[in-house]
């Protein structure tokens, strides 16, 4: 989508991407409003490197939101003196005997500290089969990325999860408790039915939703401003493009929007708070700032034990939020 937009200069605005390699000048009209995964990582390698942990294992899926961000978080923890000692790439399709094998050799081997940058399915999966191993005992530390981390909680997913995540750290983007956030959830309530949950520290709320609902304000807002300094919207014929098979590319018959550049500008300037927080770009179309926090797993819900934020050009540990 990000290559289409790019062609026909039409800018896209993600809330759910965090692939960090998104942010590259090779797609100049993607724009998202979800941190980067360059963040989460740098929040999960600040946390192994306060403790003092030296030799780290992640599991990661075999894509690029995965591959990407393992490879970050190599380079993080090499530059702190720490190290990955294993990158393992996981698909969404793998046998629970496969895991079960992985697990049993990484014991072998003492492997005690795991990162698990995974989609919930195959993350929950192997941490069930940790547990069937004694690998969540004392002595194992279990990070989960915010896939995982965002269902930690939920009273909607598998009841059992509970049983199998027993004092995993988890990491996720923190959501002050705002006036904003309130009167959204209630109207939410009012429009789908009375036993809507609205309350944040329950985990009840797709945390991907409010970052939904800040990427259509932040078009709103950007749409109003290029309407003030150009009246037109005309979309344009592109060059033709040549495919590869020696005919004419799909996208030769994808008209190209003549403001984009005016469009990504506007969008790019645009600055609000928004539900999940202030909303402002850098000029690579990223999020500027975003606050995560870490969540300790204990019974039925999660318990925060401290935030992390980039400040200064360098990330910090706090037990308040900023």
């Amino acid at each position: 989508v990000a290559e289409i937009a790019r062609e026909v200069k039409v800018p896209f605005i993600s809330f759910g991407a965090t692939d960090p390699n998104l942010s590259s000048m090779e797609y100049p009209y993607f724009i998202r409003v979800v941190p980067s995964d360059a963040l989460q990582v740098n929040a999960v390698a600040s946390f192994i490197v306060n403790y003092g942990w030296r030799e780290v294992i992640i599991f990661h899926m075999d894509d690029d939101y995965g591959t990407n961000g393992a490879s970050i978080l190599v380079t993080l923890l090499q530059d702190r003196g720490s190290k990955l000692i294993h990158k393992i790439p996981v698909v969404s399709w793998i046998e629970n005997t496969t895991i079960c094998a992985l697990l049993a050799q990484l014991a072998n081997d003492e492997a005690r500290i795991f990162v698990l940058h995974t989609h919930p399915d195959v993350g929950f999966r192997i941490l069930k089969e940790a547990q069937n191993q004694q690998m969540l005992d004392s002595g194992y530390v279990w990070i989960v990325t915010d896939l995982i981390a965002n269902h930690l909680g939920d009273p909607h997913v598998n009841p059992s999860i509970p049983i199998y995540t027993q004092g995993i750290i988890g990491i996720r983007r923190y959501i002050a408790h705002s006036s904003q956030v309130h009167n959204l959830m209630i109207r939410i309530k009012s429009k789908l039915s009375q036993n809507f949950p609205i309350d944040l520290d329950q985990n009840h709320i797709n945390i991907y939703g409010l970052y939904a609902y800040d990427a259509v304000w932040a078009v709103a807002h950007a749409i109003s401003s290029y309407l003030i300094h150009q009246e037109k919207i005309t979309f344009l014929l592109p060059e033709k493009i040549p495919a590869i098979s020696g005919g004419e590319s799909e996208l030769a018959q994808m008209r190209a929007f003549e403001g984009g550049p005016v469009m990504r500008e506007c969008i790019l300037k645009t600055k609000f708070m928004g539900i999940a927080g202030a909303i402002e770009f850098d000029k690579a179309g990223d999020l500027v700032g975003g606050v995560f926090e870490y969540i300790n797993m204990v019974g039925r819900n999660p318990h925060i034990i401290g935030y992390w934020w980039w400040e200064n050009n360098h990330g910090k540990l706090s037990l308040i939020p900023p």
